[in-house]
């Protein structure tokens, strides 16, 4: 198996990056930035222009990142900073087994959802109404 740095999908990356920082750039111009051979980078190209995230334009052959990509990333679900920056703590607990852990986050005013736990995900309570747990709380006093 190769290393993650040498995969497909780093190159891939890679290429998608360069063409995303430098807008138009040509093939040869992508050629100096990367490491690995042509044939790799035009085959990378070929599959950017098959998913209709890069075009190629006709009048120079620069390549550019179309709409297509920016809609599919902008669709996609992505980790929260906060929820990334909590992940040290709960994957250490998780290791010394001494505590149970779960990260809530606001979904809106009056949700909170549980986004990871050193818990099992069968063992989560997917969604918490703060109207209910407060109405428990006042019942119970």
């Amino acid at each position: 198996m190769p290393a993650i740095a040498d995969s497909r999908l780093a190159r891939s990356t890679e290429v998608t990056s360069l063409i995303g920082i430098h807008g138009l750039i040509k093939l040869r111009d992508l050629e100096a930035h990367v490491s690995f051979s042509r044939s790799a980078l035009q085959r990378i190209c070929a599959q950017l222009e098959a998913l209709n995230w890069a075009r190629r334009r006709v009048s120079d052959k620069a390549y550019v990142l179309t709409y297509a990509i920016d809609d599919f990333f902008a669709s996609a679900q992505f980790s929260a900073p906060e929820v990334d920056q909590v992940q040290p703590a709960l994957a250490m607990a998780k290791v010394e087994g001494c505590y149970d852990l779960t990260l809530s986050m606001f979904k809106n005013k009056m949700q909170l959802a549980d986004v990871d736990s050193t818990k099992p995900p069968i063992d989560w309570t997917a969604e918490h109404s703060l109207f209910s747990q407060m109405r428990r709380f006042l019942r119970s006093r």
